[in-house]
């Protein structure tokens, strides 16, 4: 009979202790996957920073081009009126010379 009793209670034993072990690899199972969520999430954002980093950088440069494309073209155009009115004044001389 005591034989019996201490089976049963072994039996009991090895049964609560597989309960708890199965508890336990769900809980690390389940910890394990938040991590992986938690790096993949990590790794999203710092995807996307650097994709903001990167537009950023590609619109900073495209103003500067812009800038630079707009101060050539004033200065082409200053250049152009520049030369318009020295043969306005050189016509100008022309024009007096042969007046005189």
């Amino acid at each position: 009979r005591r034989a019996a009793v201490a089976a049963a209670l072994e039996e009991k034993r090895r049964a609560i202790a597989a309960e708890i072990a199965a508890k336990l690899a769900a809980d690390r199972t389940a910890a394990e996957a938040a991590q992986r969520a938690r790096t993949a999430e990590r790794s999203s954002a710092e995807a996307a920073e650097r994709e903001a980093q990167r537009e950023a950088l590609a619109a900073r440069k495209a103003d500067e081009a812009a800038a630079v494309r707009q101060r050539e073209e004033a200065a082409e155009r200053r250049k152009r009126e520049e030369e318009a009115k020295r043969r306005a004044r050189l016509e100008e001389q022309k024009e007096a010379k042969k007046a005189a």
